[in-house]
């Protein structure tokens, strides 16, 4: 017969605080001797907000980017950038190649685990250098979309939140902040025109009474002011 269900999942159904840098495992066996390997796809999606409206059953999951099929027995997926405080859901399937043209597949359960809300990271900022007067594209996760943030570059902040707002701030969302490049960037960090200078980048959440800063440090941010 088919595969048998895929048990045990890491993370275990229902977990919370799962870090943004997961690796998502499980267990499973064939009831045909001597067929393996099996093959896994794994599938996921986060849940949407407002979540409840739509049946867990009727969601569509999409493969995870890049798995394709998992030779037994990895029985796992790396991932990476996941948003923080939001829930997943994934699926794994088991095949059992019986020849060229038969397949035996079993779908798994649909498991859920909520991601953590006090991590994240800016992983590329562009251009680098960036002009006086240009865009800047800061690339992460754990923006936090929705709760007060400051975006630091050097020793001038620009802020943008629910409660205060700043319209240097262009676009901010849970993976990507663009920003304008205004001259008090460069004046702040002691610069005038003619000046190249390297400075930090730190994006700065408030959750309640935690500040949690994401800092890109590797190369640094070289402002130019032509």
């Amino acid at each position: 017969g088919p595969p048998n269900e895929p048990v045990l999942p890491t993370p275990s159904d229902g977990a919370t605080g799962v870090a943004l840098a997961t690796t998502l495992q499980w267990e499973a066996s064939n009831r045909r001797p001597g067929s393996y390997p099996l093959y896994y796809e794994v599938r996921m999606r986060r849940i949407p907000d407002g979540w409840g409206d739509t049946p867990l059953d009727q969601l569509d999951l999409f493969e995870v980017q890049g798995s394709g099929s998992i030779k037994d027995p990895d029985r796992q997926v790396s991932l990476e950038g996941l948003t923080p405080e939001k829930t997943y859901v994934w699926q794994v399937k088991s095949l059992d190649k019986i020849d060229s043209s038969t397949t035996e597949v079993t779908e798994g359960p649909l498991w859920t685990f909520t991601t953590s809300s006090s991590s994240g990271a800016i992983v590329d900022v562009e251009p680098n250098p960036v002009k006086k007067g240009e865009t800047l594209r800061i690339h992460g996760s754990g923006f936090l979309a929705g709760i007060p943030i400051r975006v630091k570059i050097g020793n001038k902040a620009a802020t943008v939140g629910t409660t205060f707002g700043d319209n240097v701030i262009k676009h901010w969302d849970d993976n990507l902040i663009i920003l304008d490049m205004r001259k008090a960037f460069f004046k702040k960090n002691g610069m005038s025109r003619g000046d190249t200078k390297t400075v930090p980048v730190k994006v700065i959440v408030k959750i309640g009474t935690d500040l949690v800063k994401y800092i890109y440090k590797n190369p640094e941010l070289t402002l130019q002011w032509p």
